[in-house]
């Protein structure tokens, strides 16, 4: 009776093991494209001008710069690995750079990072349902900003689904300048480069 009791009880300990959330860490770089990692992010209508009677040369001045918005589809090579997600966090790794790098400019400025997560069957994948956002990165300084995305219910349904549609976009607003005429007039805008691009949580068993 006393062995049976063990049996029972260790039996009911690994159907209990085998019903536990596990974690998962999944690097989504390896399944977008290296190129779609890269990009840029252009000044609203172009460079900025300098004002009439102002010497080229002359400065430093401030400038007001605004940027355009950019959203940057990131298609997936293949599925990932699919189950029933019960909480994800999505960490993307960012730098970016003054365009062109040499420029000799001061930059104060910040773009929103918004993370857009949706099932692979949906048409839309600019809608708010599949956004989140994490926080901002330091335009043009050439470090690392690392911002994390707390992935919301609906992404967590379509995560779970395994084919996904993944998208990136950059709320640029308007970044600060301090440069003489000259170096204002070359900037065009900022690149990007993405080196992490990871979701880790835990999920069920299928």
């Amino acid at each position: 009776m006393r062995s049976r009791a063990i049996i029972t009880v260790s039996a009911v300990g690994v159907l209990l093991a085998a019903c536990s959330p596990f974690p998962f860490n999944v690097d989504l770089t390896l399944f977008v494209a290296e190129s779609r990692l890269s990009g840029g992010l252009a000044i609203f209508d172009g460079p900025a001008e300098v004002p009439a009677g102002v010497s080229i040369d002359s400065g430093p001045y401030t400038w007001q710069v605004p940027l355009h918005d950019l959203r940057v589809a990131l298609d997936l090579g293949q599925a990932v690995p699919g189950g029933p997600v019960t909480e994800a966090t999505a960490t993307l790794t960012v730098a970016t750079y003054p365009d062109p790098e040499d420029a000799p400019l001061t930059i104060v400025g910040q773009a929103e990072v918004v993370l857009y997560l949706a099932p692979g069957t949906a048409e839309n994948l600019w809608q708010a349902e599949w956004a989140g956002s994490g926080g901002s990165v330091q335009l043009g300084t050439g470090g690392a900003s690392t911002v994390e995305v707390p992935l919301s219910e609906p992404q967590l349904q379509a995560l779970s689904e395994g084919s996904i549609r993944l998208g990136l976009e950059f709320r640029s607003g308007t970044v600060t300048l301090t440069a003489s005429s000259a170096a204002a007039a070359t900037l065009v805008g900022f690149t990007y480069h993405i080196s992490t691009l990871r979701v880790t949580g835990t999920a069920k068993p299928w």
